[in-house]
């Protein structure tokens, strides 16, 4: 069994939340609180970031009205390096191997594993399999499960098992927590251990802001991606239109996705018929509509 057709999955804050990450809003929070925590401000000061500065970066992004971070530091570029800080500072800690595997792993909404059951994993039907992610979310949550379990399979070393992941081609649109180990120049190993400077450091600067021009790049190629794909799903996130991207330009995939086959949305967690249908939706050889609970599917023709 695999995923024979060119198919996009394009994941938001939700397919990662089953594993511990937050929502927009969430990670917002917690930014907002820990500005006034000695344990936060302690690390920031040893960036240079003085704890007035803090102070006046979270009283500004608690006071901004914007739904997450990234809306804000779009918004407010001068906070753009504090902000980065302090989102790697917030969520290279919940990088956590323990909530990806028994006994911790989602009871309900293990998408990771639903995906894996479909893709061959360790047979020889794993080279046929033609996915893209295209994320949203900084974490490497989905790199780890599936090296981790193709390592263990296929009885070979993580970085090994890197080297097979890579027939699944994963674009972090507004980059990420540092490139996987195997999956790219300046690694950054997954957590589970105590982090030093140069790790809060190395995750800071491979975090984009939708306002950077090196954003343009992936989403370039987010464009191409979705523009050969037979069958295109979100997973975990709200389609929210935008008018402009970065620059003023209009986003280069955003086009695509407008008139792209949209297959459905599936939100982990919303019961056993959603991953059946999630399931068989996948591995079709045709395209039909996508029966996916809430939230409600749309699909074209």
């Amino acid at each position: 069994m695999s995923i024979k057709l060119p198919t996009v999955l394009i994941l938001g804050a939700g397919a990662s939340h089953p594993y511990g990450f937050p929502l927009g809003v969430e990670l917002r929070d917690l930014i907002c609180e820990q500005t006034t925590d000695i344990r936060f401000t302690a690390p920031l000061r040893q960036f240079g970031f003085e704890p007035g500065t803090t102070k006046e970066f979270g009283q500004a992004l608690q006071h901004s009205g914007f739904g997450s971070v990234d809306a804000f530091l779009e918004a407010s570029p001068e906070f753009a390096a504090i902000g980065k800080t302090a989102i790697a500072l917030t969520l290279l800690p919940l990088e956590q191997r323990a909530k990806l595997f028994p006994p911790k792993a989602p009871k309900n909404g293990h998408w990771y594993q639903y995906l894996l059951g479909l893709m061959g994993v360790g047979t020889d039907d794993w080279a046929a399999n033609r996915l893209t992610i295209l994320t949203f979310n900084y974490d490497r949550s989905f790199e780890h499960y599936f090296c981790t379990v193709l390592a263990r399979r296929l009885k070979v070393s993580q970085l090994e098992a890197a080297k097979t992941f890579h027939i699944i081609d994963v674009l972090h649109l507004h980059g990420q927590l540092g490139a996987y180990p195997g999956l790219g120049s300046k690694p950054l190993g997954y957590s589970d251990r105590d982090l030093s400077l140069d790790d809060i450091a190395l995750a800071a600067t491979s975090i984009r802001t939708i306002s950077e021009p090196s954003d343009l790049e992936v989403f370039v190629e987010a464009g191409r991606r979705i523009s050969a794909a037979r069958r295109v799903f979100f997973c975990g996130l709200r389609i929210r239109r935008r008018e402009h991207g970065p620059l003023g330009k209009p986003y280069p995939c955003a086009e695509c996705i407008a008139r792209c086959n949209v297959q459905g949305y599936y939100r982990p967690g919303v019961g056993a018929d959603s991953k059946a249908s999630f399931q068989g939706s996948l591995v079709g050889e045709t395209l039909s509509t996508v029966s996916i609970r809430v939230p409600a599917i749309r699909s074209r023709p």
